[in-house]
């Protein structure tokens, strides 16, 4: 008989609980009882609070948690409704590329293509500030995405968690490009494109789980069964380092309102 395979899923914190027990081989119950009755000290002068929950889980190191064979994760975006992404999750570099034919449709009512086509082109030569800034975003040697969250409500709290809205923004790299062209053109592509699309999670599970993910889940499940506003340590990120998160991996699109 195949033995089902453990996913971490931060959707939320019971699926977070429900998760993370069988990893330290306890019941959901058992697992929340005990990370209820642990008491953070919060001025303690060297160990941090993610550090004190998983020693108190019984692991001295954060290499040594135990860990599942899969991680779900959130990655924040704006698309036209009804969108699949075929491609899968591109890294910052190719992002333009694959909104180019969305930003267009706006465009065309104000110009034609072959000025579309020549600021396109013009984005790699020109000493314009944002296009000086999105030539930097596209050839940066650092953080090259595509990105994800581990927990999904990291970004949708006004707490000091709250990472960038990217479901509500978009990609950084599509508002220095509408900046740009607003400062050309004097139309709103951004305003526009933002009224054209919706703001999403793309779910997807990367076949393999690190420890750090572990000490991020149990520290987001322990401010939360505490009714603690989420910190910086509640969260960790996802990111690609320039290679493209495959279609095979996601899951599905999680639709938000606008």
């Amino acid at each position: 008989m195949q033995t089902q395979s453990k996913v971490l899923d931060c959707s939320d914190v019971n699926r977070a609980v429900e998760s993370l027990a069988p990893l330290f081989v306890m019941s959901a119950a058992a697992f929340s009882d005990k990370l209820l009755s642990l008491q953070v000290n919060w001025n303690h002068a060297t160990l941090p609070a993610e550090t004190q929950i998983h020693q108190a889980m019984g692991f001295e190191n954060v290499e040594g948690l135990p860990v599942a064979d899969r991680t779900k994760w959130f990655h924040g975006t704006r698309a036209k409704s009804g969108t699949e992404f075929p491609a899968g999750l591109l890294p910052t570099r190719d992002v333009l590329t694959f909104l180019s034919p969305d930003l267009w449709d706006i465009a065309k009512d104000w110009i034609s293509k072959r000025e579309w086509d020549d600021y396109l082109a013009s984005l790699q030569s020109s000493d314009r500030e944002w296009a000086k800034k999105a030539r930097r975003k596209m050839s940066q040697k650092f953080d090259l995405g595509p990105f994800a969250f581990l927990v999904r409500e990291a970004p949708l709290l006004q707490e000091p968690a709250c990472q960038k809205p990217y479901q509500e923004r978009g990609s950084e790299l599509l508002e220095i490009v509408c900046w740009d062209f607003k400062d050309v053109f004097s139309k709103p592509l951004l305003e526009l494109y933002l009224e054209s699309t919706r703001p999403c999670f793309v779910v997807f599970t990367e076949p393999r789980c690190q420890p750090r993910c572990v000490r991020a889940a149990l520290t987001y499940v322990y401010y939360r069964l505490h009714n603690l506003g989420l910190s910086l340590d509640c969260n960790t990120n996802f990111d690609g380092n320039g290679s493209p998160v495959p279609y095979s991996w996601i899951e599905k699109v999680d639709w938000l309102e606008n």
